[in-house]
């Protein structure tokens, strides 16, 4: 239910003929009454941007899954804040037919339901693990993680929860073996959902996972009321 509104936030740089090397993270594409807009991690936008103002030569920045992507090499921030990690961008025209498959979650009212201790969290992303490029073709697996989650005291972060061993975690549309996803890296930027009436309800935007510690470290999510109807964030 989450998968098409979680996509790959992407640059590509070409530094040999026909190699490519890939970074990014993950967003969300998200519609209210007042438009749509790409939501992800202000952390993940500012490297992305870092690396098109330093390298030079053939590059990108887009979201989507090839060849079904849309460019985001010239777009500019409507919203970005670090302390949040939260990062809004207006969708280009026709980004909805341009991704196939994918879709814009829409929210017609606002704000919702905050999560709460102990409530249900799914994340779905493409993390860097399982990220293959071949010539100008970026290829990626989708990888779902769910646990628990608690809030934190100022009501603004969550911890989605890990496990003592490895979690049982599904990997969605992979036509070949996939190991064990040890590192979240990549993850950043990716929507957490709770399951509410057989619903998903977004509720958070993950910066991180712990460093180093992969699965058994759990992500760290902004909540993401902060995020008003017309793009913009309200202050903490």
């Amino acid at each position: 239910m989450i998968k098409p509104h979680s996509v790959p936030l992407v640059y590509a740089h070409e530094r040999a003929a026909g190699a490519l090397w890939c970074r990014g993270g993950i967003a969300l594409l998200r519609q209210s009454l007042e438009g749509k807009f790409i939501v992800s991690a202000a952390h993940v936008w500012r490297g992305l941007v870092a690396h098109r103002d330093q390298l030079r030569g053939r590059m990108s920045i887009f979201i989507g899954l090839a060849p079904k992507v849309v460019s985001l090499l010239e777009a500019e921030p409507i919203s970005i804040d670090d302390d949040l990690d939260i990062v809004i961008l207006r969708a280009p025209p026709k980004t909805d037919a341009l991704l196939g498959k994918k879709a814009f979650y829409q929210t017609l009212t606002w704000r919702q339901v905050p999560a709460a201790d102990g409530e249900t969290l799914g994340v779905l992303g493409f993390p860097g693990e399982i990220c293959r490029s071949q010539q100008f073709t970026v290829e990626m697996e989708s990888f779902y993680y769910e646990n628990t989650c608690a809030v934190s005291s100022r009501g603004t972060n969550l911890l989605i929860g890990a496990f003592a061993a490895e979690p049982p975690v599904t990997v969605v549309h992979v036509d070949h073996p996939v190991s064990a996803i040890m590192d979240f890296g990549g993850l950043s930027g990716a929507p957490a959902f709770a399951l509410r009436d057989g619903k998903p309800v977004w509720v958070g935007v993950v910066k991180q996972g712990a460093a180093d510690k992969g699965i058994s470290a759990g992500l760290q999510a902004t909540l993401c009321h902060y995020v008003r109807a017309d793009g913009t964030l309200q202050p903490m």
